[in-house]
């Protein structure tokens, strides 16, 4: 044997016997190879090749092939390094340099031989010194070495393909293939470049053959690579759509849970433990009887839809019967739906409790959700995070039962539904619908107003048998009464009814001897109303308390708007008609209730989170029904003495609310309190306080009352007009808010909401007081339309920030109002209007003119006109507020203006700095002329000609949005400032769905019928008035410049807006300044301003320039201005530029306010920077320069213009940032320093401080006077004549709250104040309207008033 050969077997077997794991396929194949190579080439044992091939190979770490290959790769990077540096001053060097990529590739497929080939050690040590051996066979001569290097570069770009492969084992022998070939690659080429020695070859002799070799090893791995990468794709594929499946599964899963959380609700459901409860009632051996009817066998085996009908009398057993077949079906492996109505629990009275557990048990045999029943989550959801809407509801079970085939619905207790019409439209809606498969329904209920729906939908009818009903009755009761003999006579004769029954079992069970059931069963009535009858007659043996309270308790849960507590039931029977206050001395024992009412009331416990609750009710629905029939009418056949224990519904639900308003009037209850509690277990002695502000309206409407008595007329208006009536109030709005809400019409029904800014059609808003109350007298129409004008400013507050109603005040004095004033003994906030100073004039228009202070004394100016003046008339109001018994300064005179007064700016003229006579300015929006008219005379100014050229060439019309006053120290230094602007084509989007309308973050619709679709949060957090508010001035005049731009971003992306200002000032001509075009804004400000001491105006339309005007040389500047910046990112949906110059002129303070949109919510971002105004006309650097961001919740669409009021003095400017028509943010900043606070106590503006005209005034405090934050609103002309005022109007109004300089403010925290109140409350518009007392699941009666006519009045239902 051939020693060299000799030495490779014993090398290979030594390899072999090192290697810790045994071979696999892949590294026996590759062994093989190796064995074989060795074997055909024996002539060739002196090849370098094959010498490595057969020497020792180092013991590979613990690591194994990993470690081999940094090795061998290291060894072959020497080589290299070794062949370079012989190499560098010939063309070697940059061959060898272009090696460097073939290392890295060439290890990285190694590895994944490694990994996926089971290549072992030995196996990749022969790979890299294979191409060692050839790379210094051809150093010798360069065109070898070109060709080797060249080859390998190729190699390189053959090998690199196997880094993108997918790894998988199928790849494993195509990496053993390709391995084969560059391992044979090597050998032949060491072959090649090893034969010229012993043969005497000639050098460059060999590249012929050379490059024969290489193509030809080259052609194979191409071919190789080929081969690989199909095979990759297609197992890439196969993974790409085993992946994509897999998370289609995984997405399908997740959608479908959400959509079980979806339709499950806030309170979860639990339908197997109600039929469980009933199977376990089930005695052995009865209901069997329906299993062998004929006409249940066809519905049971149909193969078209079909309805079955169970029809029997109260008490007869059908809940029982219903839990028999679905466990009948059940074991049949049937799919069953099923639900149990049933008065006796809360949660199982509703038309959508029933709906949504069918829904949820049908989406449990569906696999995945079908495309429809996405759509209808994915549209809903966004509005409401919980399924509530009917409509909703059935359309999402139709959808479950027409992808289910094969299916059993069981519903009980139809009778039992509270909204038993709703539930049948619903049902016969659900039942007609075309289904794919098969569905079978059946309905059980006792005879009722159901049966003529059910007898329409053609339903198959099965009445019970006397004799098996009888049969299962003595069954039941054979396990629990001895006396067999007489209970098969009583059971003969006990009109088949089970509830009897258990009242026997019941009373029975308690006696020991045979003799005294015989006597009692001979007694026993043999029918429900006997029971009741003689447990009545039980109570009257009692004494006259016992059995009054005993009336009470029957007469209040029989009319209860929904299910009490015992301790709201005995703090209700502790109230006494005529008490003026509460006393615990009255409240009876609880253990009173269990021995009057015996078995008619049951209490049971229900736990929401940890809070455990006693609740009491009625045994069952006969019980109820027992006691709302006339005695003297119906076919009781009880005593007249027990008459008094049954009231009729009108009359039991007046007394009932005469009772709440009973315990409201309560002394204690008209004294200022703080409500804290009723977020928290509520203390006993309030127990009933929450029922009776909630429901005390609802008793006493024409729902139940058609004609409420002199007594209830009379006591509900001494108690709105009580302080008592506040407090009410506060308990209403802390826990069922939606009583305040608006309610917004659509096609489809209305929607929920909070905001708004206009009324349209039908929208409506709700108010708690009876719809009767305004027929009642006079003083009753002037109460009711008190609060209505009082809710519809203040809704949002007392929705959204109920804790904080004592800042809520009338805006309007009526003559008769309900009492609507705070109780807290230390004001909050103190309100004055001025309705006297109008001498009860209606007016018909009004204009602020002038704002603010003489001394100490804040005074207010308005232009207005009445109804009876001509229309060239003006009148004049001069007002001191908030000054006891000041007098009012009024004038009028001759001033032509004809069109409406809102086209033109009315101010006072000035001579020698006295204010004379009005004068009133308007633009003419085609030339762009300004007319001034004055008592007698009317002139006309023209713009320069090129600029009226310019201004009045394009077609698009101008509009004057604004006009202020900048006041300097002297009449001279002072000026009028109209802003102008021309608007481009553009469309807005606010990113949502049908921002047109009010809509909530949630939630369901309501109609006067039946529950509507839901609606969502974001629509009903506004509407889609996009008039314009004019924003305030302050004391000094500033100008302010509005721009209400349209509706949100522009997704018109190059369009321009134009604006220019036209500035008036005392003995001058009016100066048009030049135009400039900016990016479309919903809403823009310009608050401009006068030197001290000179006759300059300067204003910024950005935040790199400052426009500075000479009125007296007539001068327009520019001057650069740097270190300002808008302070925001993104798309700028609305900005201010407010400028302010110091007391001596040297300084020009500057406010930017910038809204941009961020995702979901708005973020404003104000900065404040000062500049040295400059005597000349280089460019100024700003200082003290402040930035604060702040994060609203709504977009800003919602938000009404103006979206920023502002106050500057001396020292410091006053910024107040939405949402002002409820809780602004109120900001202080320094002039000359960067201190910025905010308020200590928040201040809350009513709803229409945008549409007012705002204006926002500050008055420091000083050693004798507080300091005052104040807001001063417009007048709100009347709608309608003086007999049927639609709107009443409201007068110009001043609100102000005491802000002490250093107690009232704090630092601004950003961790606390860079987001708005509503940004931390995360519960849907649904969930925060709707609270937490009213049962989930129930309707709930909302008493609404048309929004365009507060005399039109209903009710709505809201599922």
């Amino acid at each position: 044997m051939d020693p060299s050969a000799s030495s490779l077997n014993q090398s290979m077997s030594a390899r072999g016997a090192r290697e810790t794991a045994p071979p696999g396929a892949f590294a026996t194949a590759i062994d093989e190879f190796l064995s074989e190579l060795k074997e055909k080439h024996k002539e060739d044992s002196k090849n370098p090749f094959l010498q490595a091939l057969a020497s020792p190979i180092g013991t590979p770490g613990a690591d194994g092939g990993p470690q081999q290959i940094e090795v061998s790769a290291l060894e072959l990077q020497r080589s290299v390094l070794e062949l370079d540096a012989k190499k560098r001053a010939g063309k070697g060097y940059q061959l060898l340099h272009r090696l460097s990529p073939f290392l890295e590739v060439f290890k990285s497929v190694l590895k994944r031989c490694e990994q996926l080939a089971q290549l072992a050690p030995s196996g990749v040590a022969i790979a890299f010194s294979g191409a060692r051996i050839v790379l210094e066979l051809a150093q010798a001569v360069d065109e070898y070495l070109e060709i080797i290097v060249v080859a390998m570069q190729r190699v390189a770009g053959i090998l690199e393909i196997y880094q993108r492969l997918s790894p998988s084992p199928d790849l494993g022998p195509r990496l053993v293939h390709s391995y084969k070939e560059i391992i044979t690659f090597w050998y032949k080429l060491s072959k090649v470049l090893s034969s010229s020695k012993p043969r005497g070859i000639l050098p460059r002799a060999l590249v012929t053959p050379l490059k024969k070799e290489t193509e030809e090893a080259l052609k194979g791995l191409q071919e190789d690579m080929h081969i690989n990468l199909g095979i990759s794709q297609a197992i890439e594929f196969q993974m790409t759509d085993a992946d994509r499946q897999a998370r289609a599964d995984a997405e399908q899963k997740s959608l479908k849970n959400n959509i079980r959380q979806w339709i499950m609700g806030r309170d979860g459901v639990d339908f197997k433990g109600d039929c469980e409860i009933r199977l376990d009632l089930r005695h052995e051996n009865t209901c069997s009887w329906i299993f062998e009817d004929t006409r249940f066998q066809e519905w049971c085996g149909s193969r078209e839809n079909a309805l079955l009908w169970y029809n029997a009398q109260p008490g007869s057993g059908k809940s029982v019967l219903a839990s028999a077949v679905i466990d009948y079906l059940t074991r049949a492996d049937k799919k069953v739906a099923y639900f149990f109505y049933s008065f006796s629990k809360h949660s199982n009275r509703y038309v959508a409790d029933g709906l949504r557990t069918l829904a949820l048990q049908l989406l449990g045999f569906t696999k995945t959700p079908s495309d429809k029943l996405v759509d209808l989550y994915e549209k809903e959801i966004q509005f409401s995070p919980y399924l509530s809407n009917l409509r909703v509801i059935a359309s999402v079970v139709h959808e479950l039962i027409t992808r289910n085939d094969d299916l059993y619905i069981v519903i009980d207790g139809i009778d039992e539904c509270e909204d038993e019409k709703d539930m049948m439209s619903h049902m016969e809606w659900l039942i007609g619908r075309p289904t794919l498969g098969t569905t079978r329904w059946l309905f059980t209920n006792r005879v009722s107003e159901v049966e003529k729906t059910l007898r329409k939908m053609k339903a198959v009818e099965i009445r019970p048998s006397p004799d098996a009903i009888r049969e299962d009755i003595r069954s039941y009761l054979s396990t629990k009464i001895s006396c067999q003999s007489r209970l098969r006579a009583w059971a003969a004769e006990c009109d088949n009814n089970f509830l009897i029954a258990r009242f026997v079992s019941e009373v029975l069970g308690k006696l020991t001897s045979e003799a005294d059931i015989r006597a009692e069963l001979a007694t026993f009535p043999k029918k429900l109303n006997g029971f009741y009858a003689r447990t009545l007659a039980k109570i009257d043996a009692l004494g006259p308390m016992e059995q009054s309270v005993a009336r009470r308790i029957f007469l209040t849960l029989s009319a209860a708007q929904q299910t009490m507590s015992v301790d709201e039931l005995l703090d209700a029977l502790a109230i006494k008609r005529g008490s003026k206050d509460y006393s615990a001395s009255r409240l009876p024992k609880e253990e009173l209730i269990h021995e009057l009412c015996g078995s008619l009331v049951i209490v049971e416990e229900r736990i929401t989170g940890s809070t455990r609750t006693q609740l009491v009710r009625f045994c069952h629905k006969s019980v109820r029904d027992f006691f709302r029939q006339d005695p003297k009418t119906s076919d009781l056949d009880v005593d007249e003495s027990l008459h008094k224990y049954f009231v009729t519904p009108s009359a039991a639900h007046e007394e009932i609310g005469l009772n709440c308003l009973t315990y409201l009037m309560y002394g204690r209850y008209s004294k200022h309190m703080d409500f804290g509690f009723l977020d928290k277990n509520i203390p006993k002695e309030h127990a009933f306080l929450r029922y009776a502000a909630t429901f005390w309206f609802q008793h006493l409407s024409d729902a139940f009352v058609q004609q409420p008595s002199p007594v209830s007329c009379k006591t509900v208006q001494e108690f709105i007009g009580s302080k008592n009536f506040w407090n009410c109030l506060c308990v209403q709005s802390h826990v069922v808010p939606y009583i305040f809400g608006r309610y917004i019409s659509n096609k489809r029904g209305y929607n929920m909401a909070i905001k708004g800014r206009e009324w349209k059609g039908d929208d409506s808003f709700a108010v708690p007081l009876p719809t009767w109350l305004s027929d009642c007298s006079p003083d009753g129409s002037l109460k009711d339309q008190s609060l209505c004008n009082f809710v519809d400013e203040w809704r949002e507050v007392m929705i959204t920030h109920s804790q904080v109603l004592d800042q809520c005040v009338p805006m309007k004095p009526f003559i008769s109002s309900c009492w609507l004033r705070p109780l807290s003994k230390t004001a909050v906030v103190k309100c004055v209007n001025l309705e006297n100073a109008f001498n009860s004039h209606d007016l018909t228009a009004s204009q602020i003119i002038g704002l603010g202070f003489s001394g100490r004394k804040l005074v207010v100016e308005v232009a207005y006109r009445t109804k009876d003046d001509p229309p060239d008339v003006m009148r004049h109001l001069k007002q001191p507020l908030f000054k006891t018994q000041s007098q009012p300064k009024q004038s009028h005179q001759k001033l032509p203006v004809e069109s409406n007064m809102s086209e033109w700016v009315i101010r006072q003229s000035l001579e020698d700095g006295i204010e004379n006579e009005l004068i009133a300015w308007s633009v003419d929006t085609c030339s762009m002329d300004l007319r001034k008219v004055s008592r007698e005379h009317s002139e006309r100014f023209k713009p320069p000609t090129r600029l009226g050229e310019l201004l009045s060439a394009s077609k698009l019309p101008w509009d004057m949005l604004g006009c202020r006053d900048v006041n300097g120290t002297d009449s001279k230094s002072s000026a009028s400032v109209i802003h102008m602007a021309q608007r481009s084509a553009q469309t807005w989007s606010s990113g949502h769905n049908d921002c047109s309308n009010e809509d909530s973050d949630d939630d369901s619709e309501s109609s006067d019928t039946a529950s509507e679709e839901s609606l969502s949060d974001d629509e009903d957090e506004f509407s889609d008035d996009e008039s314009l508010s004019e924003t305030a001035s302050d004391e000094h005049g500033i100008s302010e410049l509005d721009t209400d731009e349209s509706d949100v971003e522009s997704s018109a992306g190059n369009q321009k807006n134009t604006s220019y200002l036209i500035i008036i000032s005392n003995g001058r001509a009016p100066f048009w300044t030049q135009p400039w075009t900016h990016q479309p804004l919903m809403y823009s400000k310009i608050i401009c301003a006068a030197h001290p001491t000179k006759p300059v105006v300067a204003f910024m339309y950005k935040s790199s320039q400052l426009e500075v005007i000479n009125l007296d040389e007539g001068t327009h500047t520019s001057i650069e201005v740097s270190g300002i910046s808008d302070g925001l990112g993104g798309f700028i949906l609305a900005s201010t530029r407010e400028l302010y110059f110091s007391p001596c002129g040297n300084v020009l303070h500057c406010v930017f306010i910038t809204f941009a949109r961020q995702k979901l919510y708005t973020e404003c971002s104000v900065t404040k920077a000062s500049l040295n105004f400059p005597s000349d006309n280089k460019g100024i650097t700003a200082t003290h320069l402040v930035h604060v961001k702040y994060t609203l919740a709504d977009p800003l669409i919602a938000i009404e213009p103006p979206s920023v009021l502002t106050y500057w003095y001396t020292s410091h400017v006053i910024v107040a940032l939405p949402p002002l028509t409820c809780s602004p943010k109120i900001l202080k900043l320094v002039l000359d320093g960067d201190s910025v606070s905010t308020l200590r106590n928040p201040i809350y503006f009513p709803a229409s401080t945008p549409r007012r005209d705002p204006r926002l005034v500050y008055r420091p405090s000083s050693q004798d006077a507080e300091g005052y934050v104040f807001l001063v609103l417009n007048a709100v002309p009347p709608v309608g004549d003086a007999t049927s005022k639609l709107d009443p109007g409201s007068p110009v109004v001043a609100l102000r709250w005491c802000v002490h300089d250093d107690e009232g403010w704090r630092p601004w925290d950003k961790d606390e104040d860079d987001t708005s109140l509503d940004m931390a409350n995360d519960s849907t518009v649904w969930n925060l309207m709707r609270g937490t007392f009213v049962e989930s699941g129930k309707p709930f009666s909302v008493p609404v008033r048309c929004g365009l006519n507060w005399t039109r009045k209903s009710y709505l239902s809201c599922g």
